[in-house]
């Protein structure tokens, strides 16, 4: 079966814990969805200067991250309701799961 292919966008302090227990938790992740979930992408602003244990694409752009066709589910972490609506509307308008807990928007 084909791997579920996720981005994260904000690598805030959400945004690193999330990519932390995603990496950690891989295998469990795995035997619960019936397929492997891949982080292909992350995306923050300063996401070059992030020391992060991530061999992934890395963009400051997410734009980007919304058009590639290979990302199944985009996680939103970035808060708030300006860009992040964007970001939400952008992945939904193309056929994208979107995950979020921001009760702002």
């Amino acid at each position: 079966m084909r791997p579920v292919t996720a981005a994260l966008i904000g690598l805030g302090n959400v945004g690193q814990g999330a990519l932390r227990i995603l990496t950690e938790n891989a295998g469990q992740i795995e035997q619960k969805l019936g397929s492997p979930l891949r982080v292909k992408t992350v995306c923050s602003r300063k996401v070059h200067a992030l020391d992060l244990p991530f061999t992934g694409v890395r963009t400051a752009d997410w734009q980007e991250v919304v058009a590639d066709p290979e990302i199944d589910v985009v996680a939103e972490l970035i808060g708030g309701t300006g860009v992040a609506r964007a970001v939400v509307e952008a992945a939904i308008s193309r056929g994208k799961s979107v995950v979020t807990a921001n009760k702002e928007l």
